[in-house]
């Protein structure tokens, strides 16, 4: 039941994601070109699904280490993720 939970939830931050995407991508468009509405507007939707994901898909998968700070280990999860977003 929680792996249903999760790819439901997952399937929604997706959503969300897409009309984050594409709203972004339409509204910065007429300001300045296409390629540079098309990189803020995958930041910006890419930023919105890791969210979504991490605060509400996966939220009980968190790893810690007691060693390193906390704002490290998020801001390397964000980086990994975006790295991986871009491939």
């Amino acid at each position: 039941m929680k792996a249903d939970r999760q790819f439901y939830r997952f399937c929604i931050a997706g959503i969300i994601g897409l009309a984050v995407d594409l709203s972004v991508l339409y509204a910065v468009a007429p300001l300045s070109n296409w390629y540079i509405a098309r990189v803020i507007s995958f930041w910006s939707a890419a930023t919105t699904t890791w969210l979504l994901n991490r605060k509400f898909t996966f939220k009980s998968d968190a790893i810690e280490f007691a060693k390193t700070p906390k704002i490290l280990l998020i801001l390397r999860e964000y980086a990994h993720y975006l790295a991986a977003m871009l491939v």
